[in-house]
């Protein structure tokens, strides 16, 4: 009989199944997604394309949507971006909507800051950049050899954000729950658009750190999702 709750986990440009691992480890029923090119899924190529991907990722979501009594969409940074699009298109097909989106890292997708793209920059400038953001650990940015791994990974994912192209949508129809850091790129302003995205209720909790601040506050997430599956 199917009476369990997933969470359904999407993760930040260049993540992937280890991304989340200390909370699937305390979460029951949490499933993160493993993006082609990468952990499992090496052998698939890197999609690019952000309609592409959107299939790919729905052909995993769908057997996950089918087998749960109720589930969540979560992600992170790029992932959040990912959830919300998901959302839509698991709309679009007329299938099971998760009961409430979670965004943690990301500003509403209709705004779009101009800025240099970090996939064009050349290798030194790119992990100078992507340093800045925190969440790289001492030992991927001293070993080149890991650097070389992951670099064509981390630069295939940020052309997906950095190429989307907003199109005006109906807003969802559940709640969003929208988390940021204090000390990353993004103003409240573009926080709040998220209201404009859904006709249902929206939280926003500001927390302090920089754009990998989940991992500051894990013990408080842990404890959220946990939560989060008992109100249902």
């Amino acid at each position: 009989m199917r009476t369990h709750t997933k969470i359904i986990a999407l993760p930040f440009a260049g993540g992937g199944k280890h991304s989340f691992y200390r909370f699937s480890e305390k979460v029951p029923q949490f499933y993160t997604i493993e993006y082609p090119g990468r952990g499992s899924r090496f052998n698939d190529p890197s999609i690019n394309d952000i309609e592409l991907l959107l299939e790919d990722l729905l052909k995993i979501i769908i057997p996950h949507i089918s087998n749960a009594h109720k589930y969540f969409l979560y992600g992170h940074s790029m992932g959040g971006l990912l959830a919300y699009l998901l959302s839509h298109k698991i709309e679009e097909m007329g299938l099971k909507l998760p009961c409430k989106l979670v965004i943690s890292g990301k500003n509403s997708p209709c705004c779009f800051r101009k800025r240099d793209k970090i996939s064009d920059l050349p290798s030194h400038k790119f992990w100078t950049e992507l340093k800045s953001y925190g969440g790289i650990s001492e030992e991927i940015i001293d070993n080149e050899d890991i650097r070389t791994y992951y670099e064509p990974i981390i630069k295939s994912d940020f052309r997906i954000v950095e190429n989307f192209q907003y199109q005006s949508r109906r807003p969802l129809t559940i709640p969003i729950d929208v988390f940021y850091g204090d000390n990353e790129e993004i103003e409240d302003f573009e926080i709040i658009k998220w209201k404009d995205k859904t006709m249902e209720s929206v939280n926003f909790k500001k927390m302090k750190g920089n754009h990998f601040f989940i991992y500051k506050y894990e013990q408080y997430f842990i404890q959220y999702f946990n939560d989060l599956q008992k109100t249902i």
